[in-house]
Parts: structure tokens; sequence; C-alpha cells
């Protein structure tokens, strides 16, 4: 089991986001929910996992606080 995980998340920009969200979910792409509605889709069906302890790889650049 995964210590954290998260499945099937979405997340699309528009005053709306109902339509354009049963279009994704019917398979649209983001080209094509845009077209149809005007709002823009930011996650497409995301999921992912990460284990207890792992971390992420190489660092590029430097953290600017």
């Amino acid at each position: 089991m995964s210590y954290i995980e998260i499945r099937n998340i979405f997340k699309i920009f528009g005053p709306d986001p109902e339509g354009a969200l049963e279009l994704a979910r019917a398979g649209s792409d983001k080209d094509e929910i845009l077209a149809k509605t005007g709002h823009t889709v930011g996650l497409h069906d995301v999921s992912l996992s990460i284990e207890q302890g792992e971390r992420p790889g190489k660092r590029i650049g430097r953290c600017q606080r």
C-alpha cells in the first residue's frame, strides 16, 4: 500500500466546469474541451502514488526562499 495515493484527479478552469468534466471523463482531449466549452483543462485524469521514505531524484537548480 502506498503512503500517499492520488487517483483520477481533474482540474478544470472556467466558470462552469461540470460540463467540461463530463467531456473529459468521456475521453475528449483538452483541445476539444476548450473548443466546445471555453474551459481549460489543467489536470486530466492524473494519478500517482508515493511510497513512505521515497525521495525525489537529483535536484536541478536551487530553491529560493
